[in-house]
């Protein structure tokens, strides 16, 4: 974040409790419980993430994930087990990569 607003890109930053990365998008839902247990039991291996790119849609800043093969296992397990439980997610494939946008482009590398 400090990166960001070094290139100019001004807003309020989310604290770095608040920062996240969706391996499947579920929308609104009443199933939190479930949702918890079907995922729960997911064993996550330490995860190293390589960023290339930044910029914004509208309010929202983007940033780009190179691949990582550890981290497509984990989207991987993680909509095995939604489907497991019956949870409905969004199936669009998982891409750890950037939002398409209009807006300028900051290269991180």
């Amino acid at each position: 974040m400090h990166e960001m607003n070094k290139t100019g890109i001004k807003g309020q930053y989310a604290s770095a409790d608040n920062l996240h990365l969706t391996l499947a998008f579920i929308g609104e839902t009443d199933e939190l419980s479930e949702i918890r247990e079907a995922v729960g039991n997911i064993h996550v291996k330490p995860i190293k993430l390589s960023l290339s790119e930044l910029g914004n849609f509208g309010d929202l800043i983007w940033i780009e994930v190179k691949g990582n093969q550890g981290l497509l296992e984990l989207a991987k397990a993680v909509r095995e087990a939604l489907d497991s439980a019956g949870i409905l997610y969004d199936r669009k494939g998982f891409l750890p990569q950037r939002v398409k946008s209009a807006n300028k482009r900051v290269n991180l590398t």
